[in-house]
């Protein structure tokens, strides 16, 4: 298949990853130098942002799942700085293993640069197509099965054995669907 271009649309994807796993792996020690301590911050922000959502939820005592909006500033902020922090890591992690060894300082932990800043930009909008391709697929599959809406509504009243067994396969199945085409659209 060609693009609109004329260039070859066939990507390596297996050759790609294998490839991107043999530079980290001869990488490691250089990257547990300098990454370990984002890594850090970023697991220590990623378990108070948990501590948070879980008093929030006995605090309302209802399941935190579609209640976001009470939720305090800290822990929108917190979700934030963890967000950015992640590109950066992602961004620099990736420079850092394609470019050569004299290249290296340069790539270390930095301020955000509008290349890091446009990646962050393209991520948000893979997830906000994402969540609305899985809310429109949703629509569809209730509209096309009314009883399948019934069935999804009643596990959350604690309905029948019969729907809790079906709902769980629905939405797997459309976690599959909206997981394929967003990792399309990633690469």
């Amino acid at each position: 298949m060609k693009s609109p271009l004329g260039l070859e649309a066939r990507l390596p994807v297996f050759e790609l990853f294998k490839d991107s796993l043999f530079l980290l792996w001869a990488k490691r020690s250089r990257l547990v130098t300098m990454f370990l301590p984002i890594i850090v911050v970023l697991v220590v922000l990623e378990r108070y942002v948990g501590e948070i959502l879980q008093s929030f939820a006995e605090q309302t005592g209802s399941d935190v799942a579609g209640e976001f909006g009470g939720l305090s500033t800290e822990f929108w902020v917190l979700n934030l700085i963890s967000f950015l922090l992640s590109i950066l890591l992602a961004t620099t992690v990736h420079r850092f293993t394609l470019q050569e060894q004299s290249q290296w300082p340069k790539n270390a932990l930095r301020i955000p640069t509008p290349s890091d800043l446009r990646y962050m930009i393209r991520i948000i909008q893979v997830i906000v197509v994402t969540v609305l391709l899985g809310s429109m697929l949703l629509s569809v599959l209730f509209a096309i099965f009314p009883s399948l809406a019934a069935a999804v509504a009643s596990v959350g009243a604690g309905g029948s054995m019969a729907s809790m067994g079906l709902a769980p396969l629905v939405f797997l199945i459309l976690a599959l669907a909206v997981g394929y085409f967003g990792a399309r659209m990633s690469v």
